[in-house]
């Protein structure tokens, strides 16, 4: 293929994203191969198992798991953000395997956010856009979230989000619009929690990059409300249906505030979250992306480049003010806030805000050369100090089996207590049999080939009228009308994209 001397790409832009690459390959490295490792939440395996089975059985968009709950069934994917098992899914189609998918997943998810970050930082020099990349890929709160928590839809949401301030800066064409909107709802899919912390930074972002253009909002604004509809109305309007609320609040965040000390340093390790600081994972954001972001203050003599420092400075701030206990009177103020469960979720806020005040920072040296220089030793700092925090607690041979047996289903409802259905009191003991399942407002049961209404039980499992006694039944899962309303509205936002940009 022959290029115009316009179009024709230099070797050196063909080098940064295979620099980043490889710097993906090394942050993923310790678990590649047939092998699998111990997080937090253990549950990744079988969410893209039972997604699988689900799908298969004629269910889309996917709610209701079977052979959880002692055979009662869950409604697993109902209000958990889709996109991470989305994406792993179709990737398992290609390579069969659930681990692989899931690797796959997490590469092409670090990569998205290294090179994000790159794109956000390039108008500024190739030197600070791959010195901020570098800073994002080893932040050790991203860290924690792959090797420590196995948080891998916090991972996404925090590694899209620098494509989701790069494409709100310039919505001059439709395209840019509806990638805009696209990338938003993507955002949206990605976590129920973080869009809620990062809402209000964005709102500025906006503001200050369209101020002159606010009608061009209206396009990608309406596309991304109905892309995720199917989603969001949902997680908005159907959460009475689970205990998500009930459990988030009752989680006490005030017992999950970060010390500022830790954000400086604090023990590395793969426990769990506790009170004061005897956490059992680190909350540091990473010394050399502090000391470079604390560096970029000194660009705020350049006015060109004083309201980036300014925005990205003060949510950094802000973020860090929010996960500290010195914020208490704002959580317990905006009671929404609480459904975050934790203070320290803002770290996936300060480290992204950090690492690009850390690549920014190499801009106060107006010399070349240096610039250079000091961006490369950044660089090789950041990669010694922090590539070793990106390693399991330990690998064990991977086995489908130890994450797909009844025995390990069974456990599901209660390491993911908050999407029990409402109306199940308690798991029957005993397992369940051919037509026993816990209620929930999506069955649909027919007897005899019609229709009867459904209803829950005094201790919430279905019931329906069977004077009979046939043996005729058969249980349906369905969607609710709010449901079906919001699928339409997905439609119609796909349409829409696909014509608006003309794709």
């Amino acid at each position: 293929m022959r290029f115009s001397s316009k179009y024709r790409p230099s070797h050196t832009s063909l080098l940064i994203p295979l620099f980043f690459l490889v710097l993906t390959y090394f942050l993923l490295k310790p678990i590649h191969g047939n092998i699998w490792y111990p997080v937090h939440d253990t549950t990744s395996v079988a969410r893209l198992y039972l997604m699988e089975q689900t799908i298969r059985t004629g269910q889309f968009p996917p709610i209701w798991a079977e052979g959880i709950n002692h055979g009662y069934g869950y409604p697993l994917f109902h209000f958990y953000a889709p996109l991470f098992y989305y994406l792993a899914l179709s990737l398992k189609l290609f390579v069969g395997s659930y681990f692989t998918a899931i690797k796959l997943t997490l590469f092409s998810t670090i990569f998205l956010g290294v090179f994000g970050m790159y794109q956000l930082l390039k108008k500024w020099g190739r030197a600070p856009a791959i010195l901020a990349g570098v800073a994002f890929g080893t932040l050790p709160y991203l860290a924690v979230d792959l090797y420590v928590r196995g948080a891998y839809a916090e991972l996404l949401s925090m590694c899209l989000l620098p494509w989701l301030f790069y494409v709100w800066q310039d919505l001059s064409s439709h395209r840019k619009q509806a990638t805009a909107g696209l990338i938003t709802t993507l955002f949206l899919l990605s976590h129920n929690l973080i869009p809620l912390l990062i809402f209000p930074f964005l709102i500025v972002w906006i503001f200050l990059k369209q101020k002159s253009h606010l009608k061009r909002l209206i396009v990608p604004v309406a596309l991304s409300f109905l892309l995720s509809s199917f989603y969001l109305l949902p997680l908005f309007l159907e959460r009475s249906f689970v205990l998500a609320d009930q459990i988030a609040k009752v989680s006490y965040f005030e017992l999950h505030f970060v010390a500022p000390t830790q954000l400086w340093n604090s023990t590395w390790g793969f426990g769990g979250s506790a009170v004061g600081l005897q956490d059992g994972f680190s909350f540091k954001l990473g010394k050399i992306q502090l000391i470079l972001a604390f560096g970029s203050l000194g660009l705020l003599a350049f006015r060109s480049k004083r309201k980036f420092v300014l925005f990205f400075f003060s949510a950094a701030l802000l973020s860090a003010f929010m996960a500290t206990a010195y914020s208490k009177f704002i959580w317990d103020y905006i009671s929404v806030l609480q459904i975050a469960q934790f203070p320290w979720r803002f770290l996936t806020l300060i480290g992204f805000f950090v690492a690009a005040l850390a690549g920014f920072s190499v801009t106060l040296l107006h010399r070349r050369p240096l610039r250079l220089l000091v961006a490369f030793l950044a660089i090789c700092s950041l990669l010694f100090i922090n590539l070793k925090l990106f390693v399991p607690q330990k690998t064990f041979p991977a086995s489908l089996t130890d994450f797909t047996s009844p025995e390990y289903l069974d456990t599901i409802s209660s390491i993911v207590p908050e999407y029990q259905p409402r109306w199940l009191t308690e798991t029957p003991p005993n397992p369940a049999g051919p037509l026993d399942r816990a209620y929930y407002p999506t069955w649909e049961v027919k007897v005899d080939g019609e229709f009867v209404p459904a209803s829950p039980t005094d201790n919430g499992l279905l019931s329906y009228p069977n004077p009979n006694n046939s043996s005729n039944v058969e249980l349906i899962q369905s969607h609710t009308p709010l449901e079906k309303f919001s699928y339409l509205l997905t439609l119609i936002g796909l349409i829409w994209l696909i014509i608006y940009a003309k794709i």
